[in-house]
Order: C-alpha cells, then sequence, then structure tokens
C-alpha cells in the first residue's frame, strides 16, 4: 500500500492521461472506506502532513478542489446541567 498522497497523486494522474476534467477531493475525518470496523490498518486519514504533501506537489496541477466528510457517525455531545 502507498501513501495517501502518492494515491491522490495516481488517481488524478490517471484521470489527466484519460482527458477526464477532475478536481482534487479531500475527505475529512475519518475515512468512510474502507470501514474502521473492518479493516482499520487500511485506512489512509487526511493529516496534516498528506494534506501538506497533496497541496504542495498535487494540488497545483488543477484548478479545483473539494471538502468531503459522509459517511460519519453523529457526533455526540456532552449534556450540560446549569
Amino acid at each position: 500500500m502507498c501513501a495517501l498522497h502518492e494515491q491522490v497523486e495516481f488517481y488524478m494522474n490517471t484521470y489527466a492521461n484519460a482527458s477526464i476534467v477532475a478536481n482534487v477531493g479531500y475527505e475529512v475525518g475519518q475515512p468512510a472506506y474502507p470501514a474502521i470496523e473492518v479493516d482499520k490498518e487500511n485506512q489512509l486519514p487526511l493529516t496534516q502532513d498528506e494534506f501538506s504533501q497533496i497541496l504542495a506537489n498535487t494540488q497545483p496541477k488543477y484548478p479545483g478542489a473539494f471538502f468531503w466528510s459522509v459517511y460519519k457517525k453523529p457526533v455526540r455531545f456532552a449534556r450540560v446541567h446549569t
């Protein structure tokens, strides 16, 4: 398995070589796939280091980007007693 920034670079180059216009997507939080309960070792979360490497090496080649966060468990808030 390769690092997240290497995967992003590979896929974005694949799209470019196929003349497919694509933007770089950044998944925020815990990755949706593979499920953490099924395959925790192969999850590649967007760490600050990976984000920095993607921004420096891959993102400059593409005009757009988007951030996304889906399939996340709801956040539980502590009850505040007044």
